[in-house]
């Protein structure tokens, strides 16, 4: 779980480092790369979404 004192990197390297454990291992390095760039661009998503959630920001803007 979590803190709700953790930097967004923070909580992102740990997803990133949990979906990268969590890959089959069959993969090629081109897919791997391709499955680490997508979870790294969820990753900042969730940070971005999170920092506006806790400024008040809007999620358009």
């Amino acid at each position: 779980m979590t803190s709700t004192h953790e930097p967004a990197s923070v909580v992102a390297a740990r997803q990133l480092a949990l979906e990268a454990h969590e890959a089959p291992h069959g993969q090629s390095a081109r897919a791997r790369t391709g499955a680490r760039r997508a979870a790294s661009a969820r990753a900042l998503r969730d940070a971005v979404r999170g920092a506006r959630e806790l400024t008040g920001a809007s999620a358009g803007s």
